[in-house]
């Protein structure tokens, strides 16, 4: 039997079901040990919940802690045979059950750039060194990880399959509608591009998903500022996605701040717009993202939120891109780069299961 250690609400952490989908396929047994951290009513077949107190949400050391301790109960109880673990945090606060009693019978899935990272740089590597394989959703995470890792793309194979050979005509308009899908979380620079737009003729704002703290002081600001040029949708499927692109969006909004998180992490939005059939708008210094924006010309690349740059920049890639039907043939070489890696991740998970423990 398998155990997923998610420290993370599933709902949230949607590379998990790769995994699932792999070992329902060699009808392995498997169970998710799981956080929620935000009190979710979640089904996940044959799951552990471990539920924080909202002290530890706002402590987050703490929090890992907790989680930790209740992954080593159970993973002493269940006697796992092998394991997956995913992220930097949780991996080094269970390292000594994995570089011990679980050593080569675990996939270490690193999903983010936690500071742990360079913190603890010799105990990562040592996990790293341990493991059966890593993963990695980023190609920039490459550059600390000491062994060869497997791609593992934040993308659903089947998602891609049913989109692939879709029709992408993107007509040049007078007004560019841009959005946003998902939980808001860079509630900062969209306020500040938001404000460079100001009921401008030539852009319209879309943001969709669940209401929070960034997207309530958003819409606060477009009140008081008698913003008018955005439009904001509630909670949605997330099967619905390539719709919701379709019929809403030219652009898809990956627009982040600079910081070295964002300047490494390859985000699901990404994948979401290729396969809808919607080139992005992303900011130069979200380095992993550019990588694949840039080779496969995937989008707007900008270097500054301000709208005579921007405007320049779409009209540019237009011309340039749009026109020559760029966007359609630099999506498919996109997709089939990121389908040839999937398979690579399959042969993974399927290879590691049959293999007996060591």
């Amino acid at each position: 039997m398998v155990g997923l250690v998610v420290p993370a609400n599933i709902k949230y952490a949607p590379y998990v079901q790769y995994y699932i989908n792999e070992l329902q396929k060699s009808n392995v047994k498997y169970e998710v040990i799981s956080w929620d951290r935000l009190g979710l009513d979640e089904s996940v077949d044959h799951s552990f919940n471990f539920i924080t107190s909202d002290g530890n949400r706002k402590r987050v050391l703490l929090g890992y802690f907790g989680f930790a301790n209740f992954v080593k109960r159970i993973v002493k109880k269940r006697k796992y045979d092998k394991l997956v673990v995913f992220t930097v945090a949780a991996a080094f606060f269970i390292r000594h059950v994995l570089n011990g009693k679980y050593k080569n019978n675990f996939i270490f899935d690193i999903r983010d750039d936690s500071p742990i990272a360079r913190k603890f740089s010799s105990a990562i590597d040592k996990l790293c060194h341990n493991a059966y394989q890593v993963v990695t959703s980023s190609e920039n995470f490459k550059k600390w990880i000491p062994v060869n890792p497997i791609i593992g793309h934040n993308a659903d194979k089947s998602m891609i399959m049913s989109h692939y050979s879709d029709n992408c005509t993107n007509e040049t308009r007078d007004q560019y509608a841009i959005v946003f899908a998902g939980m808001l979380i860079e509630g900062e620079i969209n306020i500040e591009l938001v404000r460079q737009f100001a009921n401008s003729p030539k852009v319209r704002f879309g943001f969709v998903g669940k209401e929070n703290e960034a997207k309530r002081e958003l819409a606060a600001v477009c009140r008081k500022e008698k913003i008018e040029n955005i439009f904001y949708q509630g909670v949605y499927d997330k099967r619905d996605i390539v719709d919701i692109y379709r019929n809403n969006a030219d652009y898809v909004n990956i627009v982040r701040c600079k910081s070295e998180v964002n300047k490494n992490a390859v985000p699901n939005k990404l994948y979401d717009a290729i396969i809808s059939g919607k080139p992005v708008l992303v900011l130069r210094h979200n380095e992993a993202i550019v990588r694949y924006v840039e080779k496969y010309n995937l989008g707007v690349i900008i270097d500054e939120v301000e709208r005579e740059h921007i405007l320049a920049k779409i009209a540019e890639y237009e011309t340039r891109v749009l026109s020559e039907d760029g966007f359609a043939i630099g999506r498919k070489c996109f997709l089939d780069s990121v389908l040839g890696e999937i398979h690579q991740f399959e042969n993974l998970v399927r290879e590691f299961v049959e293999n007996k423990k060591v």
